[in-house]
C-alpha cells in the first residue's frame, strides 16, 4: 500500500505558483524546472510567455494524488 502524499491547506480555486509550491512542499524554482522538464501538475499561462502562470487546485490535487486531470 503505497502512502499518499500530504497536502498543506491553501484556499480557493485557481492557485499561484507560491500557492502551488506550499501545497505540494516544494521550493518555487522546483515547479519550474517540472515544467521544463514537461513533468508536475499542469500548469496555465494565457496570454504568452510574459503572462502570469496558475494552476487550478483540481488539476494540481488529481496530480499529486496520481489520477489525471
Amino acid at each position: 500500500m503505497s502512502k499518499q502524499p500530504t497536502l498543506a491547506p491553501v484556499s480557493g480555486e485557481i492557485l499561484t505558483r507560491e500557492e502551488v509550491a506550499v501545497l505540494l512542499r516544494v521550493h518555487v524554482a522546483t515547479l519550474d524546472r517540472w515544467h521544463a522538464d514537461r513533468e508536475g501538475p499542469p500548469r496555465h499561462q494565457p496570454g504568452g510567455k510574459r503572462a502570469r502562470v496558475f494552476y487550478l487546485r483540481t488539476e494540481v490535487e488529481a496530480w499529486a494524488f496520481g489520477g489525471a486531470a
